[in-house]
């Protein structure tokens, strides 16, 4: 098997702030760049549910922080350096 494996377990807001604790299980498998299945343990039977969307944009979204906070990091050695260089 190939490609990598996302789960997680996702508690809807509206669920929270009315007092309930219905916690659903999600688990989705990507292979090159696809996601090839997901599962969910809602009552939904599309093959998406809104759960299986939040944990793949969760994911894209956490992925953009991480890639902005590493250019962010570099940028600063990076103006460093040119800085340096143009000095001499």
């Amino acid at each position: 098997m190939t490609g990598f494996h996302l789960s997680a377990s996702v508690v809807s807001p509206q669920q929270t702030a009315q007092g309930k604790s219905n916690t659903f299980n999600v688990a989705v498998t990507f292979d090159r760049r696809r996601i090839t299945s997901c599962n969910c343990t809602c009552a939904s039977r599309a093959f998406w549910c809104a759960h299986v969307v939040a944990v793949c944009l969760y994911r894209i979204h956490q992925v953009l922080i991480d890639i902005s906070t590493f250019l962010l990091e570099k940028k600063g050695k990076f103006n460093f350096l040119f800085l340096d260089s143009r000095i001499w």
